[in-house]
């Protein structure tokens, strides 16, 4: 059908979703009709955001020491402290309450988990399916399926570990799961050009269960660790984390990984022109996934550490 078929197949969809949550949701409180929109705040921190991803995606190509790659990082670095200062004198108003992160640890730990969690891991995705395709030369069909491993092992251990957290807690099943997909990272940054099928697929496996066992609990942490008046706060909170934890993953791994790969073969690559140097652009391809998954790895030990410290919660 096309490849414009990828978005065309999510309209119904998203028809299906908004038809049956204005037929199905209620709402459990009175909405606050005094509030106002932290258009301050929004502003500082997507100028912020954006000027960091920009330095992450440009730095291989302009070169880190150039001055417009320094001007991004310093932009990004004043305006972040902007919207920290204006969060902090919003209050309850703000886009981003500064307060359940310094009086709430369980709040922050868990927050702080899920953006570490998906700065180390979500880029995985993205690299392996020109690894499976451009490397191992797979189709875009099987390289679909293989990928598809991880999505759902995550989707059979989330209900039981949300259930297991219910009951025991969120701490200890959170760090296992962080524990799980630093274990697939590492075991990522060991394939090579001639990895198998099978290689490929128990990496994934382990990644998949982590994130099963790590997600639900996590998000079961953060939802019941504020009044339910602040579970609107908690829970954009936690987007915010996704958001940020995604971009930054494809930022940092596609950072890491270009110290590697000339730009000439990783454009090459991308839109699948094959050079007379086939195996040498393999291989620089390979060692570039393998140091950013190293890297990632190291992201996500630190996650372990910010899981463990959440404390048991109520």
């Amino acid at each position: 059908l096309g490849w414009r078929w990828i978005f065309f197949i999510n309209l119904p969809i998203g028809i299906f979703v908004i038809t049956m949550s204005l037929l199905r949701l209620k709402e459990s409180a009175t909405p606050s009709r005094g509030e106002r929109f932290d258009l301050l705040g929004a502003g500082t921190f997507s100028v912020g955001l954006t000027a960091l991803l920009l330095a992450l995606t440009l730095g291989p190509s302009y070169g880190w020491a150039t001055f417009s790659i320094i001007s991004l990082f310093f932009v990004g670095g004043v305006f972040f402290t902007l919207f920290i200062v204006i969060e902090g004198r919003m209050g309850k108003e703000a886009m981003l309450d500064i307060s359940l992160f310094l009086r709430n640890r369980l709040f922050a730990a868990a927050n702080l988990s899920a953006f570490l969690n998906y700065t180390s891991y979500f880029g995985v995705g993205f690299l392996m399916s020109f690894y499976l395709q451009r490397v191992l030369g797979f189709g875009p069909a099987e390289a679909g399926l293989i990928l598809l491993s991880m999505p759902l092992v995550m989707a059979f251990l989330s209900p039981v570990s949300g259930w297991l957290s219910d009951r025991f807690g969120s701490r200890s099943l959170s760090s296992a799961g962080m524990a799980l997909v630093c274990l697939g990272l590492f075991m990522f940054s060991t394939l090579s050009v001639d990895s198998s099928r099978l290689d490929v697929i128990v990496r994934l496996l382990v990644l998949g269960v982590g994130m099963g066992v790590f997600a639900s609990p996590n998000t079961n942490a953060v939802m019941g660790s504020v009044e339910k008046n602040r579970l609107g706060v908690a829970a954009g909170t936690l987007a915010t984390m996704r958001f940020m934890g995604q971009s930054m993953s494809l930022a940092v791994m596609g950072a890491v990984a270009a110290t590697a790969i000339p730009s000439k073969i990783l454009s090459d690559l991308f839109i699948g022109l094959r050079s007379e140097a086939g195996t040498v652009m393999a291989e620089a391809f390979v060692e570039g996934i393998r140091r950013a998954f190293f890297v990632s790895g190291f992201i996500s030990a630190l996650g372990i550490f910010t899981s463990l410290v959440r404390g048991k919660g109520k």
